[in-house]
């Protein structure tokens, strides 16, 4: 019964990506929208319940994977200020009739995976929220990761064909 119960209430649904050194990055990114489409089949699949039955948990691992992406994008009027939010922007206004909500940014104590990343639009641009375990990371090494990942998109936006392992990660200047 939860017809008295509010939340944000998500279903987890791995995913794996692998690629050859041969494929594109335009190859790779239409591989994961087919994987990603064929997750849903089973979405309503609780998580917690696929854990138990692989018998994968490790006391000091997170469970089937460590590392968690989202892509936050609410389709209604909300959607932007909900999504930004949900990527650690702050203070962005929350347009409902008679109210005046704004969203806030808490400090993120605990990390449930190894590494997360949260993306989400902000306007033109796109929000990005690292959390990660500070006995696994540094803050040196996510702020390494975080530029190695912008250095890497920015290449593979602007030349979707060009091979995965080809695309640089880092930068040479």
């Amino acid at each position: 019964d939860t017809e008295h119960l509010g939340g944000y209430f998500v279903n987890t649904v791995p995913i794996r990506g692998a690629y050859q050194s041969s494929t594109t990055f335009e190859q790779f990114v239409a591989q994961v929208r087919s994987q990603v489409y064929g997750a849903w089949e089973n979405q309503r699949y609780p998580f917690a319940s696929m854990v138990n039955k692989l018998e994968t948990r490790e006391p000091n691992r997170p469970p089937i994977f460590q590392a968690f992406y989202t892509f936050q994008q609410a389709p209604n009027r909300l959607g932007p200020a909900l999504s930004a939010a949900t990527a650690g922007a702050a203070s962005i206004p929350i347009d409902v009739p008679g109210l005046d909500i704004r969203t806030f940014d808490f400090p993120v104590r605990t990390s449930q995976f190894e590494l997360t990343l949260n993306m989400a639009y902000n306007g033109p641009e796109l929000a990005a929220r690292t959390i990660y375990n500070p006995m696994l990371f540094c803050r040196e090494r996510i702020d390494r990761f975080c530029n190695s990942l912008t250095l890497f998109l920015d290449s593979a936006v602007t030349n979707p064909k060009q091979r995965i392992a080809r695309i640089p990660i880092v930068d040479l200047q």
